[in-house]
């Protein structure tokens, strides 16, 4: 069963400070504009200094903003280390099909055929 990525923390965050703008929950959290900013957009996380400005700004446990970004970075991580192990079988495979066509071209030179051709699917390999 394949569960849903979780949201990033800037997202759950967005929520917290309902109809506040952002200059005005930066200077009450007192941290710079653009670092809030930066984590409401989703391009910075929640570092464990930030949960413990957060929590004592909303009444939560520290633990809980940190948690969120632990859980977005795993996930994050696990998805990436996905896609890298996808690309590495479909390099496999091409040199597995490419091994065969060497060797199929090999064996007709072998039985004294002139000039072969070989083709397998988009690998040609020609005398």
């Amino acid at each position: 069963m394949r569960m849903h990525s979780p949201t990033h923390p800037g997202k759950v965050l967005r929520e917290f400070l309902g109809d506040v703008g952002v200059t005005t929950a930066a200077k009450h959290l007192k941290v710079s504009r653009a670092r809030l900013s930066r984590i409401l957009s989703g391009n910075a996380g929640i570092s464990a200094d930030m949960s413990l400005c957060l929590s004592a700004a909303f009444g939560t446990h520290a633990g809980i903003w940190y948690e969120l970004q632990t859980d977005y970075d795993i996930c994050g991580h696990r998805e990436r280390n996905s896609r890298r192990s996808s690309r590495s079988i479909g390099r496999r495979r091409k040199e597995v099909r490419r091994a065969a066509v060497t060797s199929a071209a090999q064996s007709m030179r072998g039985m004294g055929l002139p000039s072969a051709t070989v083709s397998f699917r988009n690998f040609n390999i020609k005398d």
